[in-house]
């Protein structure tokens, strides 16, 4: 691959669905240091309708002639989940750097092989726990670390939106709800979470979780039907190595909730609540007299920690984890979060599942 410092990083999209259109293309369009140059589909009608209909000029249906057709320097897996593993695999054959979609795989054996492919090929990669870049976040990572909320007691986190609360509308993005594609909303909004709370806390020992299928049949966009095969709500209760006890609660039925991701966090000495739909400030309650009343403030997340609300339409946040996976490979330096870290949610992850299946409390396996 050609020398970062001085040349354009050509990159290419594998996954052409909503969030490589909405989220990852626009973000490293705004990165002059990046050229877009290729996207890959399933199909060859399928990326060569993507190539038309987003502007990329290179359209494929395998990511390693893509990656050496091409020439290109990185690759952005945001595939269906199940294809995670296959095409990060391939992708680092071929000698591309990798940022993944979370999470990384159908299970941690899938993560830990992407783990020695990656280490083997010295290629840099990256998980895309994009909330790792929210103002707020940072701000809540900074105040536990330094120990202003004192011993922590317990937290509660939550994800939900609305996105299938309307039973009546037809569901587009039928491979969430998919147990062969990997879909599911433990893996889909529950990771977030893990990851999260892994960056804050550190690892989690044991997990205990129930999980539950809301709706069994739903109408897809074609007017077909689909037999749900997955969670679509799960909750869940982790115990940490240090003994920190915190609930999970996830789902896409919360009526009247668009991107509802919030964790509070309770200590001897205070507490904090991060709303990712406030992301450039972070509700506390702090001192002695706040405590006492229960009395809440908003503080602003200083210029530090920050990143802007919105560019171009699209939340800084986004921008900043482009950035970030760009200045990785530029400068040779491993980009966070690792896949290592990765490993470590989808061990997770598995744990909870295997726990709601028992039902008992489940170790994590290391």
């Amino acid at each position: 691959m050609k020398g970062m410092a001085e040349q354009r990083l050509r990159l290419g999209l594998v996954g052409v669905g909503n969030n490589a259109a909405n989220h990852h293309l626009p973000a490293y369009r705004l990165l002059p240091e990046v050229e877009v140059a290729a996207c890959c589909a399933t199909s060859p009608e399928r990326a060569r309708a993507a190539s038309q209909r987003l502007g990329i000029p290179g359209a494929y249906d395998d990511v390693a002639t893509m990656i050496r057709s091409e020439r290109l320097d990185a690759v952005i897996v945001c595939s269906t989940n199940d294809a995670h593993h296959r095409n990060t695999l391939d992708a680092l054959a071929a000698g591309a750097h990798v940022l993944c979609e979370k999470p990384m795989g159908l299970d941690r054996h899938q993560a830990r092989a992407m783990c020695a492919a990656a280490a083997q090929s010295g290629r840099r990669t990256m998980v895309a726990y994009t909330y790792r870049f929210v103002p707020a976040a940072k701000l809540a990572r900074e105040l536990i670390e330094s120990g202003e909320l004192g011993d922590l007691f317990a937290f509660q986190a939550t994800y939900v939106s609305a996105y299938l609360a309307d039973l009546a509308t037809p569901v587009e993005k039928a491979w969430k709800l998919m147990a062969g594609k990997g879909g599911g909303v433990l893996g889909d909004l529950g990771s977030h979470l893990i990851y999260l709370t892994r960056w804050w806390f550190g690892e989690i020992a044991r997990v205990r979780g129930v999980k539950q299928t809301i709706a069994a049949r739903r109408t897809l966009s074609d007017a077909s039907e689909l037999a749900v095969d997955v969670d679509d709500a799960c909750a869940f209760t982790a115990e940490f190595a240090s003994g920190l006890l915190g609930s999970y609660f996830v789902t896409k039925y919360a009526t009247g909730r668009t991107n509802g991701q919030r964790i509070e966090v309770y200590g001897r000495k205070g507490a904090l609540s991060y709303d990712v739909e406030r992301p450039g400030e972070l509700s506390v309650c702090l001192g002695v007299d706040a405590c006492r009343t229960r009395r809440w403030n908003a503080i602003p997340v200083p210029a530090r920690l920050d990143n802007p609300a919105s560019v171009a339409g699209l939340e800084g946040y986004r921008l900043e984890q482009a950035r970030t996976f760009v200045e990785g490979i530029r400068r040779d330096d491993p980009p966070e979060p690792s896949f290592a870290e990765g490993l470590a949610c989808q061990a997770v992850l598995d744990a909870v599942a295997a726990s709601a299946a028992s039902p008992s409390w489940v170790e994590i396996e290391r």
